[in-house]
């Protein structure tokens, strides 16, 4: 189970996530990604400066996760 801290208690389970989305916030570099379940349902990310930071953030923490097997940033 890889799990992360998508923002502030707000926790996704990266097994059950089936499609990742980078969200643009008009008029600004700030973006946010998007986990979708099979479910239907999503979760929002915290914000980012830009699309680069978001995706940096999303590798690496998967990593940290993956490696330790335990929950990022309690």
């Amino acid at each position: 189970m890889t799990i992360i801290e998508v923002d502030k208690n707000l926790f996704v389970n990266m097994k059950q996530v089936f499609r990742i989305e980078l969200i643009q916030i008009e008029k600004s570099d700030r973006c946010y990604i998007k986990f979708h379940s099979s479910g239907g349902e999503y979760a929002i990310s915290r914000e980012f400066p830009s699309d680069v930071a978001a995706r940096d953030w999303l590798s690496l923490s998967v990593i940290r996760s993956s490696g330790s097997n335990e929950i990022l940033e309690l």
